[in-house]
C-alpha cells in the first residue's frame, strides 16, 4: 500500500491510486486504509519496515489489523459447467501429474474419468454412490484396481473434491481431503504418457454423466472450462435448485436435484413422512436425560428383533462422549452407539464371536452442539451400515450372531469397551433393582404401622 519515495500525502489507499498512500507517513496516530480487488487483488505477502526518526526515542510501536476480507478464489476456478447425459473431452492426456476436480450429481452409478489408447485403459468411478473405484490396465497386463469407500454419499448434489496424483510407482486418490487410496503398479517407474495418447474424458467414453463440474486443475493450472462447452447438453454454470428450496425440506430431509429434468426432491428420513418431510412421527415423544452416569432409558418387548432389523433415532446433547444406544439379546449379540468424542459416533456390534466396528468423523461439525442429529444404524446382506446425517460408514460382510451364549470373544482386545460396558449396566441395573425393592419394603411397612 505504502510508497515511501513518494513525498506526497495520499490519505486514501484504493485500486485506482496504485503507486500507494501513506497517510500515517507525519502523523503517528493516522492510519492507511484502503480497499483491494480484482484478479490480483490477493494478499501473499506482508512486509514491515520501521523508520528511524530523530525526534523519537526508545522503542516505537506500530499495530497492523487485516479485515473483512473475502476470498473468492484464484482466476478461472470461479467456474462451473453441467452435463445433461453426456460427457466432456478434457485438452489433455493424464500423464501422472497430479489432477484435482470438484463434481456433484445425483446418480448412484457414475464414471467419472476415462482415458483409453491401443488397449490400455485407465478409469475412475463409483458405485452405489459409495464406494469409488480406481483401475488401470497397460502394456495387456490384467487390471491393477483399488476401490475407496466415501465416508459421504456421492450422490448428494454437494460438491465433491478429487485428487489424483502419480508418485513413488504409486497412483494416489483422495476423496473430499479425508479419504485416500493408493493404486500400486507394478511397473512404477515408466511414465503412463507411454502407453496414453489422446484427451481424458469425464464422463467417459458412455457419455452419460448427469451433474457438475467444477475446479479442474492439473498441478495446480486450472482449465478454463467456458472454453470446453460445445453443443447442447453442455451449459455454463450449475443449477442450484437445492440451495433455492432447501427451506422447504423439513426435519432433516435431504434436497436432492434431478439434472435432467430440472426438478428438486425431499428425501426424508425413516421418521417423517410427506413431500417436504413435514410429518414427523416421533413429534413429542423426546425423553431428557439429566445424568449422565445414572440416567437411561430402558426399552423392551419389542414386536421385530432390533438386533436385525433398521434402527433409527435423533439425540442432541452438549457432552462429548457417552453411550447413544446398546441393544442385546440372551446369547450376548449386541450393537453398540457410542460418541467417542466431540465429533466422533462409533458403531460396535458382533459377527458371531468376533467384535468388529466402524466410525462416522464429521470433520465440519461437532456433535455436542446440542442440535438435533439423526441416526440410522442398518442390516444388510453383505454389511452393516451407520449412518449419521449425510455421513456413512460400514462393516463389510454378512451379519451372523451367535445362537449360543457367548462367553469370550475371539479378539479380547476389541471386547475389552463392551464387556466393562456390560458389567457397568449390570450393577447399575441392580443398584436400582434393590433400590425399588427397598423403597416397596419401607412403603409396606410404614402402611403396616398405620394399620397397627
Amino acid at each position: 500500500m505504502g510508497n515511501l519515495n513518494d513525498a506526497d500525502e495520499k490519505p486514501y489507499c484504493s485500486s485506482e491510486s496504485p503507486d500507494g498512500c501513506h497517510c500515517d507517513r507525519k502523523d503517528s496516530t493516522a492510519a492507511d486504509h484502503g480497499e483491494l480487488y480484482g484478479r490480483e487483488a490477493g494478499i501473499w505477502k506482508a512486509s514491515f519496515k520501521q523508520l528511524a526518526r530523530g525526534d523519537v526515542e526508545g522503542v516505537s510501536e506500530a499495530y497492523w489489523t487485516l479485515g473483512n476480507v473475502t476470498c473468492t478464489g484464484i482466476v478461472g476456478w470461479n467456474e462451473s459447467i453441467q452435463l445433461k447425459n453426456t460427457s466432456l473431452e478434457m485438452p489433455f492426456t493424464w500423464t501422472g501429474r497430479k489432477l484435482i476436480f470438484r463434481f456433484k450429481t445425483d446418480q448412484q452409478n457414475a464414471i467419472l474419468l476415462e482415458q483409453r489408447h491401443k488397449g490400455n485403459i485407465f478409469y475412475l468411478g463409483f458405485e452405489n454412490a459409495s464406494t469409488l473405484k480406481l483401475s488401470l490396465r497397460v502394456d495387456g497386463d490384467p487390471n491393477m484396481e483399488t476401490s475407496l469407500l466415501s465416508q459421504r454419499p456421492l450422490d448428494d448434489n454437494k460438491w465433491h473434491t478429487i485428487i489424483l496424483q502419480y508418485k513413488w510407482s504409486q497412483i494416489r486418490l483422495i476423496v473430499d481431503y479425508w479419504k485416500e487410496g493408493f493404486l500400486n503398479l507394478e511397473n512404477g517407474s515408466e511414465n503412463l504418457g507411454k502407453y496414453f495418447k489422446g484427451n481424458l474424458i469425464f464422463g467417459g467414453s458412455g457419455a452419460n454423466f448427469s451433474g457438475c463440474l467444477s475446479y479442474l486443475a492439473i498441478e495446480n493450472r486450472p482449465t478454463n472450462l467456458t472454453d470446453l462447452i460445445t453443443g447442447s447438453k453442455l451449459q455454463n454454470g450449475c443449477q442450484d435448485l437445492c440451495q433455492v428450496q432447501s427451506s422447504k425440506c423439513l426435519n432433516s430431509g435431504r434436497c436432492t436435484e434431478n439434472y435432467s429434468q430440472q426438478s428438486f426432491q425431499c428425501l426424508c428420513p425413516d421418521f417423517v413422512t410427506g413431500d417436504f418431510c413435514e410429518n414427523d412421527i416421533n413429534k413429542d415423544t423426546d425423553v431428557t436425560l439429566f445424568d449422565a452416569i445414572k440416567s437411561y432409558a430402558l426399552i423392551a418387548n419389542f414386536t421385530e428383533n432390533p438386533l436385525t432389523n433398521d434402527v433409527s433415532f435423533g439425540f442432541r446433547t452438549d457432552q462429548v462422549q457417552g453411550l447413544l444406544l446398546y441393544i442385546h439379546d440372551q446369547f450376548h449379540n449386541f450393537r453398540q452407539l457410542h460418541l467417542w468424542s466431540s465429533n466422533k459416533l462409533t458403531l460396535t456390534t458382533n459377527y458371531g464371536r468376533s467384535i468388529r466396528r466402524c466410525t462416522v468423523s464429521n470433520v465440519e461439525k461437532d456433535f455436542d452442539t446440542m442440535q438435533w442429529i439423526h441416526v440410522e444404524v442398518g442390516r444388510r446382506d453383505d454389511h452393516v451400515i451407520l449412518k449419521v446425517g449425510d455421513l456413512w460408514c460400514k462393516i463389510d460382510g454378512p451379519q451372523d450372531y451367535s445362537l449360543s451364549y457367548v462367553e469370550s470373544w475371539d479378539n479380547e482386545q476389541d471386547a475389552k469397551g463392551v464387556e466393562i460396558f456390560i458389567k457397568n449396566m449390570n450393577k447399575r441395573m441392580l443398584e436400582e433393582t434393590n433400590d425399588q425393592e427397598r423403597t416397596t419394603t419401607k412403603k409396606e411397612a410404614t402402611r403396616t404401622s398405620v394399620n397397627r
